[in-house]
């Protein structure tokens, strides 16, 4: 606590309360409320100097300086009381002002994407294994835990969503290979709903695994966070609305999303049965948001 109320005296902030949240410090000052956080990376003021150069502000900015202080101070945002749904929902318009901002191409590596290919369809083939030999494991048995009756009722799908990848992936290949260049973008790499703040202004905090990647990596990690409790074909409609993905680009989404888990039955019973539930409803979430961006894209072709 000595170390912080130094570095509030540094920039002039006489501390009243505290209340910490996990590793966060929100502090009440004479100057208004702040929010402290320790800095998770070197470079984080390079992040935001570049955000800033490609004209995108929408990340409350520190008040100290964090090249050289080992926390990042920031006003405090008072936050909008709204639906989940419609906050995911500017939170797409957001993704895509983010991604058309900072958009770049430049020529594909044939190695790195010969890397990937290698290895996704190593990956492939040892969970299609895996599955077998677990199937022939269970099978074997004289009696079926109610875990293992579970999966043996839907290990199809598995396959099914196996056999869907390894064909995704060849797809991937041939497109991505026949391209001299491939659009990159600045990423924030960790979106999720508490990552986004919307008052008179729309903000996305925690910036702390940015990096830049391919646009899809955004749309797949918010995907796999929230993918039980938003309807994400809407939402990909949306952000496709502003920033239309690429033929090779939403291949690639699509694959892997669609690489199945490894189920491990290593638990006790309840929650066994509870991850291999969770599992399957995962995967009807994602062949329903394939589904339904195939088919709308079959009427646009023959429209």
């Amino acid at each position: 606590m000595h170390k912080t109320t130094e570095l509030l005296d540094k920039y002039g902030l006489c501390p009243k309360k505290y209340t910490i949240i996990k590793s966060v410090k929100l502090i009440d000052t004479d100057h208004g409320t702040f929010v402290m956080k320790p800095k998770k990376r070197m470079d984080k003021s390079n992040v935001y100097q570049y955000l800033l150069s490609r004209n995108f502000d929408c990340f409350p900015r520190p008040i100290n300086d964090i090249n050289h202080d080992s926390y990042e101070i920031f006003p405090y945002v008072i936050e909008f009381t709204m639906p989940k749904e419609q906050k995911a929902v500017d939170l797409m318009y957001l993704m895509s002002l983010l991604h058309n901002k900072t958009t770049f191409y430049k020529e594909v590596d044939l190695d790195d994407v010969k890397n990937f290919y290698e290895e996704t369809s190593s990956k492939l083939q040892y969970l299609e294994q895996y599955y077998f030999d677990l199937q022939n494991t269970i099978e074997n048995n004289v009696y079926m835990s109610p875990s293992e009756y579970l999966l043996m009722r839907n290990i199809s799908r598995i396959y099914s969503a196996i056999y869907f990848c390894k064909n995704a992936l060849e797809h991937w290949y041939q497109l991505i290979t026949s391209k001299k260049n491939q659009r990159y973008v600045m990423t924030h790499n960790a979106l999720e709903l508490n990552h986004f703040i919307k008052s008179e202004h729309a903000y996305l905090i925690s910036w702390d695994h940015a990096k830049i990647d391919l646009p899809i990596y955004d749309f797949y990690h918010f995907y796999k966070r929230h993918y039980y409790d938003l309807d994400f074909v809407s939402l990909l409609q949306i952000y496709e609305s502003k920033y239309p993905l690429l033929e090779e680009e939403k291949t690639l989404l699509f694959l892997l999303l669609s690489i199945p888990e490894k189920i491990v039955l290593d638990q006790e019973e309840f929650k066994k049965c509870q991850e291999i539930s969770e599992f399957f409803i995962y995967m009807d979430k994602t062949n329903a948001l394939i589904s339904k961006q195939n088919t709308n894209q079959a009427h646009e072709q023959t429209a």
